[in-house]
């Protein structure tokens, strides 16, 4: 008798313990949920609005992006859009949360815009700083220039200028 009532607590145990696991995001929830937002009416909204975990996770892992467009997809999400900083031109990124502020995480290839590129400059380039500076952009890790400039003149928002012509 103690072994078949072993026997039925162990089988409900294990039971009860896979339909936990069954409740867990495989992933495809998240790209629907995607697809809804992108397909919904959004309405603007201000950083500020969404949830402290999405703002939290904004301003840990997309600190390098300035103008955030924040879109709410009401009963479904948001939507944020942002552009690379002033040192990096053309960057995109875009990121979905759900309504508590998790983050929405497409399947690989399916709605993965998640940082992509709208151009590249081809190099050389000359960016006109706010204060009137030139710098000189030859290759990549020229870009830590601008980002200088900007840590050392914090006070400046202002974007800096190209000097034309440039190539795309």
């Amino acid at each position: 008798m103690k072994i078949k009532l072993t026997l039925i607590m162990l089988s409900l145990l294990i039971f009860l313990g896979c339909d936990n696991f069954s409740t867990k995001s495989d992933g495809s929830s998240d790209d629907d949920l995607i697809t809804a937002i992108i397909e919904s009416e959004q309405e603007d909204i201000a950083i500020e609005e969404m949830p402290a975990l999405s703002r939290s996770t904004i301003n840990q892992d997309y600190n390098d992006f300035i103008e955030m467009d924040a879109r709410m997809a009401p009963n479904l999400g948001y939507q944020v859009s942002m552009d690379g900083k002033n040192y990096k031109p053309g960057d995109h990124n875009e990121v979905y949360f759900n309504l508590k502020g998790r983050k929405l995480v497409p399947r690989k290839g399916k709605h993965n815009r998640d940082r992509f590129k709208c151009f590249e400059l081809v190099l050389p380039v000359t960016f006109i700083m706010p204060d009137g500076t030139s710098i000189i952009i030859e290759n990549e890790n020229d870009y830590g220039d601008v980002k200088t400039w900007y840590i050392k003149n914090l006070e400046s928002k202002k974007k800096p200028h190209l000097q034309y012509p440039v190539n795309i």
